[in-house]
């Protein structure tokens, strides 16, 4: 069974114990630090952390959300390319 590690991330003043794969941790992290600093660019426009925190959930949800359509964009086309090349190579190849 694998195990865990308790690591310590701390967000907008206040640190949050997590449980992490050993190969996750670096990547926890840098989420952590660069959220900060994108907390800190909101923090600067807005007054209540609250809706710093708001705006950084909506920007960082919005990202995952455009990747996830680019990468279901991307899978229909390799997969459309290689059917197009099966279709070329089916025939020279023969039963």
């Amino acid at each position: 069974m694998e195990e865990f590690l308790s690591i310590y991330i701390r967000l907008a003043g206040q640190e949050y114990k997590l449980q992490s794969h050993p190969g996750s941790e670096t990547y926890l992290r840098e989420a952590g630090r660069l959220l900060n600093e994108r907390l800190k660019a909101f923090g600067q426009q807005n007054k209540k952390e609250q809706a710093a925190l708001a705006m950084l959930a909506i920007t960082y949800t919005a990202a995952w959300l455009m990747e996830k359509e680019n990468n279901s964009t991307l899978q229909e086309q390799i997969t459309e390319r290689l059917t197009s090349l099966d279709e070329l190579i089916d025939p020279l190849v023969g039963p």
